[in-house]
């Protein structure tokens, strides 16, 4: 406490951080040491770079913290027969014209990926594809992967860092403890206490193959299957399977007398009364309205009482559309 400690990471935490990333990430190319900053929280990417994705804080961190704006990119198509989150090039590129037209200088893209809130896992195609058209425009890339190691041990997952990267210079990886440990009150990130350096030491350390991600996966897959349940019960479409992150992107839209953000708050109002928050798809920037966010990772206990309110709202509305 008597010292300021280096704003980048201590020394023993980076190096333990080296092996982490290697090993659980796959990473093509060794983790320098000297590469690595570790930051108070994903967040602080928010001095540096832009957004174009979904998860709205990023839109807050950029703005709020880095003073940068954003230019919004659509990435869901509930339409699409196939895959509703399909990274598309010619979408990205007419985006990036139509942000030149208007007079802004486009940085860079941050992907989520497993994305939030619709869990898509981005295919090694996809990404490939992504990377090469920041290269193209000579564009910063940076990929927020902090649900990477919530996939339930699918191996469902690829990291940007286990493939050929086209621009070394200009690709970033993001990752934190919020989301895969559980820990946002650590806010790793640039680690600037002494103390908070030591533990995250030791999370990172061999326990987590034996013990932690075992006992985590376990958990989320019981969970999961409470809330499939339910989900199949009142017939409620999804954009994807859910294992891929700890939450469900569903659609709603047939408990809402009109398909309009209007409708949707107000049933997102009906959960709160029920003492249930399910994040609406408007508060996720979602531009079709009837989606939301129902996280699964919590106490069992939690669920199921969470499950018995949602339930109780959704067999209400029922009752009400067939008077």
């Amino acid at each position: 406490m008597l010292f300021y400690f280096p704003y980048h990471g201590l020394g023993r935490a980076k190096k333990t951080f080296c092996k982490f990333i290697e090993e659980h990430f796959k990473s093509k190319l060794k983790i320098e040491e000297k590469k690595i900053t570790l930051l108070d929280g994903v967040a602080a990417v928010a001095f540096t770079l832009a957004d174009v994705g979904v998860y709205p804080r990023t839109r807050n961190d950029m703005l709020d913290i880095g003073g940068v704006d954003i230019f919004e990119v659509p990435i869901f198509d509930e339409e699409s027969l196939e895959d509703p989150c399909e990274l598309r090039i010619d979408v990205l590129e007419s985006y990036f014209q139509r942000a030149k037209q208007e007079g802004l200088k486009v940085r860079g893209v941050i992907l989520t990926n497993p994305n939030n809130p619709t869990g898509k896992v981005y295919s090694p195609h996809e990404l490939t594809q992504l990377m090469e058209f920041c290269k193209r425009k000579n564009l910063h890339v940076i990929f927020n992967e902090i649900y990477a190691l919530s996939t339930q041990g699918q191996g469902c997952f690829t990291s940007v860092l286990s493939m050929n990267i086209p621009d070394l210079n200009k690709t970033h990886f993001i990752w934190g403890f919020s989301k895969d440990f559980g820990l946002s009150g650590f806010r790793c990130g640039v680690v600037y206490s002494h103390d908070e350096s030591h533990e995250l030491y030791n999370i990172v350390s061999d326990w987590i193959k034996n013990t932690y991600f075992p006992t985590y996966y376990a958990r989320a897959k019981e969970t999961h299957q409470l809330v499939k349940d339910v989900l199949d019960e009142f017939n409620i479409p999804t954009a994807y399977s859910g294992q891929n992150v700890i939450f469900f992107w569903m659609n709603l839209s047939k408990f809402l007398e009109e398909k309009t953000k209007q409708e949707e708050r107000k049933l997102f109002n009906k959960f709160m009364e029920a003492g249930l928050y399910i994040c609406p798809g408007t508060e996720m920037l979602c531009q079709v309205p009837g989606w939301f966010r129902l996280v699964y990772t919590l106490p069992k206990q939690e669920v199921q009482e969470g499950l018995r309110r949602f339930r109780a709202v959704l067999k209400d509305i029922q009752q009400r559309q067939l008077q």
